[in-house]
């Protein structure tokens, strides 16, 4: 009996341990499970609160946008830019363009004076120009409309404007391969009309309701700036064809710093009924998980919290705006709210914001690049500085980046070289507490040279 007690001691401590084993495993995952419990709840008191004093403090409605749009836009022409967006992108196909520039995945030819016929996929492009020039036509025909166009902005959150983003796209990315085909072939005439075309689509779209469709028509008026300043690679242009570039260029300057707070505030008040109901924020992500917690109280006020403190970003300078973004995100990186969802709305803000600084930026570029073709023409010869352009009608500001550095020059073997800077942006390096920017130009005492930003570097003929 002794021994049969002795043999099973053992045996009995052993499933002693796993009886305290288990009932820690259970007691540990009804405090996480407890703790889950509260946070959320606590979450969601926060997350209603919050709501309800954006509310109370006037944040802008979806009825109240949809009105700002309604009065900022034109009914006229509606239908018929809504038919030829979706034209546009139907108009697209694996097989028919997947493998040209601009379409597609193809490369961009180069384009110089010699090389200019010698396009092994010419063919390829006329054939597919030819079967989509109905939707060409009527891209040029609409460009008669008052812009911007209405159309109906049905509410998604951030993504509320993805679809009409990619169907102006779509359109853009003809144009330009059009206007690619005429500047191989010498078709100036054809060229000015795409360039034209191009603008007017991006005037079309530029609604300034949100940061996302503001950034559309601003993305796609710097391709159009970059096809400019492509063709003067040739030595297309006459002195009538870049005057009416350069009044394309300069009537396209659009103002960002003053409207970006509305805009802010908006992109904030189109989250606010989906992080209210709970519905999904975000609509870009397939993965089923990623989207029930995208649904969590926590996550939702996480997302809350920082589009609010994009939404402070007060009105200044652009690359102040910029500045201020990477201080913005490194302070949300030092926050309880990194996660996911909150690098990813960096990345979507920065990105956007970035864009907006590019753009003014291509637009001086190429508007100072033009005035040296036209300086040549006129005179005879290559300004030997830039300051030069004054006397065709540039202001100083004209050629110089947004951090106030003249644009380089330098005139070689006949040709004028015109090159930009990547635009400073230090990590490390934060805007003010008094929302002022340090200096953090880069240091250019040595003289750069075109050799130095070949990726930048317009050769001008």
């Amino acid at each position: 009996m002794m021994s049969n007690w002795l043999h099973n001691k053992p045996a009995s401590r052993q499933w002693s341990k796993i009886q305290l084993w288990i009932f820690v495993a259970f007691a540990t995952l009804f405090t996480i499970v407890g703790w889950a419990v509260v946070r959320e709840t606590l979450a969601y008191r926060t997350l209603t609160t919050t709501i309800a004093q954006l509310r109370a403090a006037g944040i802008p409605t979806i009825e109240a946008m949809a009105a700002q749009l309604d009065g900022a836009t034109h009914r006229e022409g509606s239908l018929a830019w809504a038919e030829v967006l979706e034209l546009a992108t139907n108009s697209w196909s694996r097989q028919l363009g997947a493998n040209l520039p601009y379409i597609g995945s193809g490369e961009i030819p180069e384009l110089t004076p010699e090389a200019s016929l010698g396009w092994k996929d010419k063919d390829e492009v006329e054939a597919y120009l030819t079967q989509c020039s109905p939707v060409l036509e009527t891209l040029h025909s609409l460009s008669s409309f008052p812009a911007p166009v209405w159309l109906p902005l049905e509410s998604q959150g951030i993504s509320t404007p993805l679809t009409y983003h990619n169907n102006i796209s779509y359109a853009n990315n003809m144009l330009l391969l059009d206007a690619e085909l005429a500047l191989h072939q010498r078709g100036a005439s054809r060229a000015i009309r795409d360039i034209q075309s191009s603008l007017a689509l991006a005037d079309a779209f530029d609604w300034d309701l949100l940061l996302s469709t503001k950034h559309a028509s601003n993305w796609t008026r710097a391709r159009t700036y970059s096809m400019i300043r492509r063709s003067l690679q040739i030595g297309l242009w006459d002195e009538e064809q870049l005057s009416q570039l350069r009044a394309l260029v300069e009537e396209s300057a659009t103002e960002i710093e003053s409207t970006l707070p509305a805009l802010m505030k908006n992109q904030l008040a189109i989250q606010l009924p989906l992080l209210e109901s709970g519905m999904p924020w975000h609509d870009n992500h397939h993965n089923v998980l990623f989207r029930k917690l995208a649904g969590l109280p926590s996550v939702r006020l996480s997302v809350l919290e920082e589009l609010s403190s994009w939404a402070s970003l007060p009105a200044a300078g652009l690359n102040i705006i910029v500045a201020n973004a990477e201080r913005i995100s490194q302070e949300n990186a030092l926050g309880w709210r990194l996660n996911t969802y909150s690098l990813e709305l960096d990345q979507w803000y920065r990105t956007i914001l970035l864009n907006f600084l590019m753009t003014e930026e291509n637009r001086r570029y190429t508007l100072s690049a033009i005035a040296v073709k036209q300086y040549h023409l006129k005179n005879g010869q290559w300004p030997e500085h830039l300051e030069q352009l004054e006397s065709l009608g540039l202001a100083p500001d004209d050629w110089l980046t947004s951090w106030d550095q003249k644009f380089g020059y330098e005139v070689e073997d006949g040709v004028a070289y015109l090159w930009t800077y990547r635009i400073p942006l230090n990590p490390g390096q934060v805007a003010t507490p008094d929302r002022t920017i340090p200096d953090i130009r880069p240091d250019y005492s040595s003289q750069p040279n075109k050799e130095l930003f070949p990726e930048s570097t317009i050769a001008i003929r």
